[in-house]
């Protein structure tokens, strides 16, 4: 069963997790309350969780259409970042014996989480680097700390600096009559343009 979940906050991280059915309950129960926990945050602003099957056929998308797209967006993004979805995410080839078709059939793992940032994937979990294993139970720990670009490909831009935000130190801008202006940093819009990066705090001197 398809379950949503969206909050006001301005976050702007989005969470798909996928259970395959055999999943203990133990597993699911913990990953649903420490996602729904860092959903009431705010930490995370949309909350989807979901099943995927335990074997899906790849060679016949008119059956699974859906996870198939889904899993080849998983893929681009595993071989744009230069990381591996192998082995949490196995591909077999099985060969009917009635009709004698090898088809090739993708294993997922029990847990699969993807974290969007707006509407850009950041990060699949599980998924392998050169040195490590980043799984599913790494990402909530560092989601829970604020610290999720720990467990991303350095590739990866995170967070993407929003429309709003300083250009300086990412905090947000205010319009100071028409002009865009951070209170944090003292970055302004104006001295920017003028090959500046930040407005003068002295006062002005009158001779």
């Amino acid at each position: 069963m398809h379950e949503y979940y969206r909050n006001d906050s301005p976050g702007r991280l989005s969470v798909d997790v996928y259970f395959r059915p055999t999943v203990t309950l133990e597993t699911r129960q913990s990953t649903v309350e420490r996602l729904e926990e860092l959903h009431r945050r705010g930490t995370i602003r949309e909350l989807s969780i979901d099943s995927m099957p335990d074997r899906v056929n790849l060679d016949s998308v008119s059956e699974t259409e859906g996870i198939v797209s889904m899993y080849d967006r998983f893929d681009r993004w595993a071989r744009a970042n230069d990381v591996e979805l192998t082995p949490a995410f196995a591909v077999s080839a099985a060969t009917s014996t009635v009709w004698g078709e090898t088809r090739r059939q993708l294993h997922p793992p029990v847990v699969c989480m993807v974290v969007r940032c707006d509407s850009t994937i950041v990060g699949v979990f599980p998924h392998s680097t050169a040195h490590s294993h980043r799984s599913v139970a790494d990402a909530l720990d560092h989601l829970a700390v604020d610290r999720l670009a720990a467990v991303l490909p350095e590739s990866v831009e995170y967070p993407p600096p929003p429309a709003d935000a300083c250009p300086e130190c990412g905090a947000p801008l205010a319009n100071a009559q028409g002009v865009l202006a951070c209170y944090e940093c003292n970055w302004d819009e104006r001295a920017a343009q003028t090959g500046h990066s930040r407005r003068s705090t002295e006062p002005d001197l009158i001779g």
